[in-house]
């Protein structure tokens, strides 16, 4: 059902920061920079710390959810996590950083990247959609336990079942999320339904006008047969006045 991928310390170099003001931020982020601040139950206060953002931005896409890392700072190093990372909102880039250092031997809480594996028989056969739905759980363990994810395997999955939080067990640690929680489950595709129309809708359609043929002209009606008086001339059979005899 599960894997675990344990996580690799990995070393970070940093160096103190005497910036605190925004304005002093914000020249120090136009610099290249990135400010952070590193605290925890080990240190005796806390340490303003600057980093360049080439050099963040490359080992934050090396990390890979490696979580306990070493970090350098000056000529001290100490056993940390990332507790919080900042964004610009347009260009992703990392802004400020929050490390946590931590007591190898004390347990931390963490949140840990589920990942699905596999192809679930009720998408590869009925054709249903997987929904990934929980992607991160908290687990609460040793620094040096923290797993980089944790793998799900969803290929026996049909149509209707799901895996939750209770069903991932692991092999040190302990899971704090709620055992109910969904992690994935399979669905079948919803179909478009055309609803009828309605009475008012129909009402409310325009009638086409209707379309009507056109007759045969009417016919204007004949002239009578027969000469046409002139004028001065008398209407009549015959047409002509009858001479008299001289």
């Amino acid at each position: 059902m599960k894997t675990e991928e344990r996580s690799e310390k990995i070393l970070l170099a940093v160096d103190r920061r005497e910036n605190k003001t925004t304005g002093q931020l914000n020249r120090l982020r136009k610099e290249g920079d990135v400010p952070g601040i590193v605290y925890g139950a080990e240190l005796k206060k806390n340490i303003p710390i600057r980093v360049k953002e080439k050099i963040l931005s490359s080992f934050l896409g090396q990390f890979k959810g490696k979580m306990l890392i070493d970090l350098q700072i000056g000529s001290e190093k100490y056993p940390a996590i990332i507790k919080e990372i900042q964004r610009d909102v347009l260009t992703g880039k990392p802004i400020h950083i929050d490390f946590q250092v931590v007591s190898l031997k004390k347990k931390v809480e963490v949140s840990v990247p589920v990942e699905l594996t596999g192809v679930p028989v009720g998408v590869s056969v009925g054709g249903g959609i997987l929904e990934h739905i929980t992607r991160q759980i908290r687990v609460r363990c040793l620094p040096t336990e923290i797993p980089e994810r944790v793998a799900v395997d969803v290929s026996e999955l049909n149509i209707g079942d799901s895996i939750t939080v209770s069903q991932i067990k692991l092999a040190k640690g302990e899971i704090l999320t709620d055992p109910r929680t969904i992690i994935a489950n399979v669905i079948m595709p919803k179909e478009e339904v055309v609803a009828a129309p309605t009475p008012e809708a129909v009402a409310a359609t325009p009638a086409e006008p209707e379309v009507i043929g056109k007759g045969k002209k009417e016919e204007a009606p004949e002239a009578a047969e027969g000469p046409v008086a002139q004028p001065g001339q008398p209407a009549g059979p015959g047409g002509e006045k009858e001479k008299g005899k001289k």
